[in-house]
């Protein structure tokens, strides 16, 4: 209790903490990392710069009187700090399902003993992912020449991963800029627009001759 780092929610290991989910740039520095903007208090910077620390160069080094901080928006209201996560803690508990924003983007979140919100939330995320999957392969299969239907396969999940990273990071700055919801309108605005362009490709039989 008398560590300084005490409970600090973003306190990570030094040798397999973040990497690849900061890193914006090379070399890996934390100029060149979603860390830049959270400058390094006075003791954090002796540790960052003593070689004898275990800390040394660590570039997501962070406490909390110079790291990033833990918030919550729930219904209306905002929480900070511990506030925020036992807030958090009692909603998951009651069976809300939570949406997380991590370093690496983010994750949904419910109670796992079976309550509503994990049969609400497991099965129809399951559902949806093999009615999308097998749906879109399908679309693509069935505009392309039977000899080509791997390569436009491989074109079309290299282009839908390239378009996930994108939404991604508009999902982020939209959270950070705008509010909670809004990457969630936006979501719910691609998937209309998505229906609307479907529907004007209509499935044309062909002859595998």
């Amino acid at each position: 209790p008398s560590d300084r780092r005490h409970l600090y929610p973003f306190t990570n290991c030094t040798n397999c903490g973040p990497r690849f989910t900061i890193v914006k740039s090379v070399p890996y520095d934390r100029p060149a990392t979603t860390m830049a903007g959270f400058k390094m208090c006075p003791d954090c910077l002796r540790e960052y710069r003593d070689p004898l620390d275990r800390r040394f160069h660590a570039q997501p080094n962070a406490c909390p009187v110079c790291g990033p901080a833990v918030t919550l928006a729930a219904g209306g209201k905002s929480y900070k700090g511990a506030a925020a996560l036992e807030r958090t803690a009692a909603l998951l508990l009651s069976g809300r399902i939570g949406a997380l924003q991590s370093l690496g983007g983010f994750h949904l979140a419910c109670r796992a003993d079976g309550g509503a919100a994990f049969w609400l939330l497991f099965p129809v995320y399951g559902l949806y992912g093999a009615l999308a999957e097998s749906s879109l392969k399908a679309a693509v299969s069935e505009r392309c020449p039977a000899g080509d239907r791997a390569a436009a396969l491989g074109l079309f999940q290299g282009a839908a991963g390239l378009l996930a990273l994108v939404a991604s990071l508009a999902a982020g700055w939209l959270w950070s800029r705008v509010s909670a919801s809004a990457p969630f309108y936006l979501g719910a605005a691609c998937a209309a627009a998505a229906a609307c362009l479907l529907a004007g490709f209509p499935v044309r039989a062909r002859s595998e001759n």
